[in-house]
């Protein structure tokens, strides 16, 4: 609990220092996100996945979102990955609006120790029923952590393309056990809405095992 306790620390001074530095004009942004893993078999998971957003500093509501996302472990470092979000956003002028998230792609684990992990995780996304048009969006994600018992860190650089612009997103944290079917995850991500605007996001997270795999 103590290591638990100075990360903890540590993570949200990185966090704060960060904000700090940045020009005023950038968002300071809060996610929460609650994972469900159900597993169907032992190559086969459904996640029932939620997640809320505040936005302007803290001080909106943003985005509502839930879903599911089917994971095949088709070989053994390789996943066949397809989900669907339903999302409620907060537009510009107040109101608010529900869209559809379908997405599909692959998760392969590139490198992999006892102590550390590289995974590559590339999706292809379509959002319908917004009041602009549809459109899709590409994204690729390299993840690395240091996956362990307890404290566990890992960071993230992602590049999405849409609307013809490439954007970016880089993420760091800690997840560390609570019980033997859950972890909690705190976290910080920056991501870049367009070329010059950032917004920082301060991230807490529940993964829960609602179903193990399956003995052998």
């Amino acid at each position: 609990m103590l290591i638990a306790t100075q990360g903890r620390r540590l993570l949200f001074a990185g966090v704060l220092l960060t904000v700090a530095l940045h020009a005023a004009d950038d968002d300071l942004e809060a996610m929460e996100v609650f994972n469900f893993d159900v597993s169907l078999r032992r190559n086969l998971n459904l996640q029932l996945h939620a997640r809320f957003r505040l936005n302007n500093n803290l001080h909106d509501f943003f985005q509502a979102r839930g879903g599911a996302i089917i994971a095949w472990t088709a070989w053994p470092r390789v996943q066949l990955i397809g989900g669907y979000y339903l999302l409620n956003q907060r537009l510009p002028n107040e109101d608010r609006v529900n869209y559809n998230r379908f997405f599909g792609g692959t998760q392969i684990r590139f490198f992999q120790h006892r102590r550390t992990t590289l995974d590559s995780h590339s999706f292809v996304e379509r959002f319908t029923g917004l009041p602009s048009p549809d459109y899709s969006r590409f994204r690729q994600r390299v993840t690395w952590t240091l996956p362990r018992p307890g404290l566990s860190p890992y960071a993230s650089l992602e590049a999405l393309y849409a609307l013809h612009m490439w954007t970016g997103r880089y993420a760091g944290g800690i997840s560390f056990p609570i019980g033997d079917r859950a972890r909690l995850l705190l976290g910080y991500q920056a991501r870049q809405y367009a070329p010059g605007r950032y917004g920082h996001i301060i991230q807490t997270g529940l993964q829960y095992q609602l179903r193990k795999p399956p003995e052998p």
